[in-house]
């Protein structure tokens, strides 16, 4: 097993020695050095662009300082380890031609790993908004997190991480520009709900014109005034159902939603229709409905 147990702090030297020193952290934890060939990154890394130009800036403090914080990894076989927590600092090392890195090993799964990836990355600000989004989706897809847990594991508002969810919706094209910068997640936000075409558009406006998150709400909702609005082809005819085991259906699903629900006949179908004053509870009320969620129901 190529690994040892190290000190941290010491300079360049002390990493690329074949003599290093045995070690502890303040924790207690055991800290090894690992050859940087023998690490690979987190298939969970919520972050998918490293700045080249912050990567040697980082190499040019290691080459003066060494490593001053220990990655994390976990053991994959004997003599491979994946990044847990670090990869930043590891690619660093191998731009700067460090042969060893200090690591921590620790024993976790996949979901702990991606635990560990975003939670990292949230702590120190680098993702941008859609690699945020594209992780509390894949939690909440692969893990059957709500909303709600995801809030809680994660140290946020329920209603930040359903806005933030809401621009996995957005058109890929849409998206590779919010992860460039090019416009803000506010502007991402105002976007949801218009088709491919209407949102490749109004990107458009928004960078030409140096539109403000509401000077581009206002403008959606002006569009959308504007639309020439369909005529049903025939009159809607609406019949309330008040038998008794209707209304109690209706009366228990308000209930669990936690939003008014009524049960009606319109043009001779049954229909279920579900008020909710905002998207929050909408989403709530979606969750609640969802596969996923059916312990929440009876």
């Amino acid at each position: 097993m190529d690994k040892k147990k190290s000190g941290l702090g010491t300079g360049l030297s002390s990493l690329l020695g074949p003599e290093i020193s045995s070690s502890s952290n303040s924790s207690g934890q055991d800290i090894f050095q690992v050859n940087v060939d023998h690490i690979t990154p987190c298939p969970f890394q919520p972050r998918k662009h490293f700045s080249e130009v912050e990567l040697d800036e980082l190499a040019n403090s290691i080459r003066q300082n060494g490593v001053l914080q220990p990655i994390i990894v976990r053991q994959t076989n004997e003599d491979s380890y994946e990044i847990i927590a670090g990869e930043r600092r590891w690619r660093a090392c191998k731009k700067a031609g460090l042969r060893f890195i200090p690591v921590i090993v620790k024993e976790a799964s996949d979901k702990e790993v991606l635990h560990y990836a975003i939670i990292e990355n949230i702590q120190r600000e680098n993702l941008t908004p859609i690699e945020e989004s594209e992780s509390y989706e894949k939690l909440r897809c692969d893990y059957n997190y709500t909303h709600e847990e995801l809030a809680q594991v994660l140290g946020k508002s329920r209603s930040y991480i359903s806005n933030i969810l809401r621009l996995n919706s957005l058109d890929d094209k849409i998206k590779e520009i919010v992860r460039s910068n090019g416009i803000s997640a506010g502007h991402a936000r105002a976007l949801v709900g218009l088709s491919a075409a209407e949102q490749e558009s109004f990107v458009q406006e928004i960078v030409h014109n140096s539109l403000s998150v509401r000077d581009t709400e206002q403008r959606i909702k002006s569009r959308k005034n504007l639309a020439p609005r369909t005529i049903p082809k025939r009159a809607t005819k609406f019949e309330p159902y008040d038998d008794v085991d209707t209304l109690a259906v209706q009366s228990h699903l308000s209930e669990v939603l936690q939003s008014p629900v009524k049960i009606s006949i319109i043009n001779d179908k049954p229909t279920l229709t579900i008020e909710c004053k905002n998207f929050e509870i909408l989403d709530l009320c979606v969750e609640k409905l969802s596969v996923n969620s059916q312990k929440d129901m009876i």
